[in-house]
């Protein structure tokens, strides 16, 4: 592979102006999925079946358009910048309208307001990850972009966990706003370098075939395993710490150390794939996350402090979690020589992860529901022991088969000595190769 001086060094600031855009993308997730619902059933009195019969079908929906948004994206990638500066106007309006409610058809309100949301968020999110893809043919430098957009993208979701601390949550559209501009603003600029790559022509064919090329599918079988994983403690956070901790108060506190755990082993992670490769560094933060996550499943009122360790010491691994997959689909893409259907790969990602979110979200409460578990309720201990092993115990299983999954995909990539030559997900090949 042929690498140019541009390629092999990014700089810092170009880096900055195009992830800059994660921030306000992963600042809105938070309080349309955790805010909005809690908000519309506490003050504006919406009963909680119709919520959440609202909620599951504006996320069917969601997930199942995220395809179409990556076809259409491809098909007209030469106008990549409008779409995404029409997405961010999109998201900024329709956030707003979800905030502020009228005094009727309010049912009506929150389900157009969140699912205009929900598009404008998926259409700006898989084409800012469509760009990362596009913008190095270097194998290196894709972990830099995505480590860049998701440490990014952490600091957002670090101020949605905290203004609602501190601020009325009317006021959390006008950051919205401040954060869009600033970043669209910065995006912009990098777009005008850019030109190149936001206004690509694009000869696009669709091609569903090569979305199940053994090794691409291999790689979206073991990403969905490792996200349903993840997003079964995701939904039961918040039980866990208020029920079983007793420690409700200190909730925020615990997401924060997360995120910022998370932030702190992106560029751990980036060095590991740099000497590793990339596989490997995913394979070891699994390995990590099972680890340390395992220690929750043993914890009990009060033990506030070892769960602030699990916190830290599992967010590290949620640091890898977020930055290498989508460096590694990304050499995928690149290995296929199918850059043209770049947004349709990465909206097929997109749609595993919502899926996985809605299976982790069901099989939870599925498994709940079989105990006598009442949320903020007067829990025997038999009944925190289920939320206890649905929470920690169940993800970390599910996390294994993952791992074992993705050793056999490494083992597989290690006896394909030709085309792993090929393969720029081994980064450490690949360099030995480059300069020799």
């Amino acid at each position: 592979m042929t690498t140019t001086a541009t390629e092999q060094s990014i700089s810092k600031l170009s880096l900055f102006g195009y992830g800059l855009l994660a921030v306000p993308l992963s600042f809105a997730g938070l309080p349309l999925y955790l805010h909005a619902p809690d908000y519309y059933v506490a003050e504006l009195g919406l009963s909680l079946s119709l919520i959440g019969i609202l909620i599951l079908a504006i996320r069917i929906f969601d997930a199942v358009q995220d395809p179409i948004i990556g076809v259409l994206s491809d098909k007209y990638a030469k106008h990549r910048l409008l779409i995404i500066m029409g997405s961010l106007a999109l998201l900024i309006v329709s956030f707003t309208m979800v905030f502020h409610p009228p005094q009727t058809l309010i049912a009506l309100w929150f389900a157009v307001s969140l699912t205009l949301a929900s598009t404008a968020f998926s259409i700006l999110g898989i084409n800012l990850n469509a760009l990362g893809s596009l913008w190095s043919k270097d194998s290196v430098e894709k972990t830099r972009i995505t480590t860049w957009r998701e440490g990014l993208g952490l600091i957002g979701l670090l101020i949605a966990a905290v203004l609602p601390v501190i601020i009325d949550l009317h006021y959390m559209a006008y950051t919205l706003v401040a954060l869009c501009l600033i970043a669209g603003a910065a995006f912009w600029r990098w777009s005008q370098k850019q030109k190149n790559i936001v206004q690509q022509s694009s000869h696009f064919k669709l091609d569903l075939k090569k979305l199940t090329h053994p090794q691409m599918r291999r790689y979206y079988v073991i990403y969905a395993i490792s996200m349903l994983a993840s997003s079964i403690p995701g939904v039961l956070v918040i039980f866990f710490v208020r029920d079983l901790l007793d420690a409700e108060n200190l909730t925020g506190l615990f997401l924060i150390l997360y995120f910022v755990s998370g932030a702190i082993g992106m560029p751990i992670w980036h060095q590991i794939s740099k000497h590793k490769d990339k596989i490997t560094a995913w394979f070891i933060s699994m390995i990590l996350a099972i680890a340390t996550f395992i220690w929750a499943f043993f914890l009990g009122e009060g033990d506030v402090i070892a769960y602030g360790l699990v916190c830290f010491f599992s967010g590290l691994a949620l640091g890898a979690e977020l930055a290498l997959p989508p460096a590694i689909l990304s050499d995928l893409i690149d290995n296929e020589k199918d850059t043209e259907q770049t947004s349709l790969y990465f909206s097929a990602q997109a749609f595993l992860l919502k899926a996985t979110f809605a299976g982790g979200s069901g099989l939870a409460f599925l498994i709940l529901g079989q105990t006598d578990f009442v949320p903020n309720g007067d829990n025997s201990q038999s009944d925190l022991m289920g939320l206890s092993f649905t929470y920690a115990f169940l993800p970390c299983l599910i996390k294994i088969v993952a791992i074992v999954a993705l050793y056999f995909w490494m083992k597989s990539l290690s006896s394909m000595k030709e085309k792993t030559n090929d393969l720029k997900i081994n980064t450490a090949s690949n360099r030995r190769n480059h300069h020799a």
